[in-house]
């Protein structure tokens, strides 16, 4: 995650990052918890976080930081389910899966970068334990990890 750091106009999304895992320590054991990225040279990709083995992802992409995209992946459910409280239901294929796993995109409200860090943290906190227990009552865990 440092190399977040080496462009100044990626701070804020470090910062973002650092206080994100802070809040997954206060939900999660942080052994369960790893830190990975993609993009390529345009400037496309995210930065994720992988909990449990990747039942849960919370990814940020760079050219959207305001958005923080909660996922399931090794966490699905056999059917679309109509009209959920919190996000949707996405259907992937894989090389020898074909699942449907859950999304939620979150906005940060405007404010969110006037208040002051323990707000932020009790804010994001609440976001993140809202979005896994959604779904976790919605979905159950693959049997055999991709």
């Amino acid at each position: 995650m440092d190399k977040l750091l080496e462009a100044d106009e990626l701070r804020p999304l470090h910062d973002l990052m650092l206080l994100l895992f802070e809040a997954l320590k206060a939900i999660v054991d942080e052994r369960v918890i790893k830190f990975d990225s993609s993009g390529d040279k345009s400037g496309n990709g995210e930065v994720i976080y992988n909990i449990n083995k990747g039942e849960y992802f919370l990814e940020v992409e760079y050219n959207h930081p305001e958005t923080l995209i909660f996922k399931t992946y090794n966490r699905v459910t056999e059917k679309v389910i109509g009209n959920l409280e919190l996000g949707r239901i996405e259907f992937y294929k894989d090389k020898n899966y074909k699942h449907y796993r859950w999304r939620n995109d979150v906005e940060l409200p405007g404010d969110f970068i006037k208040l002051n860090k323990q707000d932020q943290l009790d804010f994001l906190i609440q976001i993140i334990k809202s979005n896994f227990k959604f779904a976790e009552s919605i979905t159950h865990p693959l049997l055999e990890k991709s």
